[in-house]
């Protein structure tokens, strides 16, 4: 479910984490270059560190539950599929799968090079290639690319994927956020209060309803969640990457995309 083997030609950059993606209403909040110039993060307080501990720790639990909730099969026709569905091409196949503890995947251990490698791996098709006919099916327009009828896109799993690196990179501030300016700070909290909605949305929109289960221990007064977890139903991911592959928009055209309402220096 997304560690298995990809194809090594979809690279991404993880600098684009540095990208707004924001609805219109809060980009225009925003200065700046629209494709590098943004960070994701909270404006850390001395007065309320424990707001930001807290905070920490659900932030991590919340991308844990949006990872479960998008890839699990409903019978009926989800939020999620609904759009995807209209992509000719697509690949939506299911397969049994096992989800794991977040200390046996390469996306949550300590930032580096190998786990920065596994998310651009994981995000490499996030920019894809769709039709004029593709997007009026929901009545969307978008940016034009090169090619005949050829326009930007994402698939909503990579929006909220990206979200969750988004606020995985804030975690780690340290390390990927060091010295910010009050500005970027600011621009650092849009950012992830963004990621943060659209996560509690899917989570909500997919309303997963498989069954958490309960234990006692000797340690502990109150009940706690059980170590065994069902057998999911679950998009084969690594099967959805590769069908989008013939879609793939490579990162030097997006690096030379030029805003037409900027000018031609930004």
């Amino acid at each position: 479910m997304g560690d298995g083997n990809t194809s090594s030609s979809r690279k991404y950059n993880m600098d684009t984490e540095s990208q707004p993606f924001l609805p219109p209403a809060e980009d225009d909040k925003v200065q700046g270059d629209i494709w590098y110039r943004f960070k994701s993060g909270f404006k850390p307080s001395s007065s309320n560190w424990m707001l930001w501990v807290g905070t920490s720790i659900f932030i991590n639990a919340l991308a844990l539950m949006s990872i479960a909730a998008w890839v699990t099969h409903r019978p009926v026709r989800s939020c999620s599929a609904s759009r995807a569905e209209e992509l000719r091409g697509l690949e939506r196949h299911y397969i049994p799968t096992r989800f794991t503890d977040y200390t046996q995947t390469a996306y949550f251990q300590d930032p580096g090079p190998t786990t920065d490698a596994a998310w651009e791996e994981l995000l490499g098709g996030m920019f894809i290639r769709v039709t004029t006919e593709e997007l009026q099916v929901t009545n969307q327009t978008s940016i034009t690319l090169d090619g005949d009828d050829s326009h930007l896109a994402w698939l909503g799993v990579y929006h909220d994927l990206h979200c969750i690196n988004t606020l995985r990179r804030w975690m780690h501030r340290d390390y990927y956020h060091p010295n910010l300016t009050a500005a970027e700070l600011d621009k650092l909290q849009s950012h992830t209060s963004h990621c943060l909605d659209v996560l509690r949305q899917a989570i909500q929109c997919h309303a997963d309803a498989y069954l958490m289960t309960f234990r006692w221990l000797e340690t502990e007064q109150k009940p706690v969640f059980s170590p065994k977890v069902p057998m999911r139903t679950c998009v084969d991911f690594d099967l959805l990457q590769q069908s989008l592959e013939p879609r793939s928009v490579d990162p030097e055209e997006i690096q030379g995309l030029q805003n037409p309402l900027m000018g031609t220096d930004m």
